[in-house]
């Protein structure tokens, strides 16, 4: 899985940029980015639309939600087609 997840980052045999993480933090915190990448392409999840969701959501939830958004329990937001949402303002004309 981590290799599929450094052929998305680039050529990294060319450069091996990837193996300097900087500090012994840096290096745990490219683990978990590297397991949460994994758990995501393992689940057919988008890592990206996961992360970008996950992030925004994290903030407001309570910790007891916390297990929520984990990858194997997470699905795409749903996308809002705005020619049938309601209000006013939505481009829709009454009939009758």
């Amino acid at each position: 899985m981590c290799s599929q997840f450094l052929r998305l980052c680039g050529s990294p045999h060319k450069r091996k940029n990837w193996l300097f993480t900087g500090s012994e933090n840096g290096g745990k915190t490219m683990a978990v980015l590297f397991s949460v990448v994994s758990r995501c392409q393992r689940h057919g999840h988008d890592p990206f639309a996961y992360l970008r969701d996950v992030l925004g959501r994290i903030p407001d939830l309570p910790k007891e939600r916390l297990a929520e958004p984990l990858p194997n329990r997470w699905s795409p937001p749903k996308a809002v087609d705005a020619t049938t949402a309601e209000g006013p303002g939505n481009g829709n004309v009454p009939t009758g």
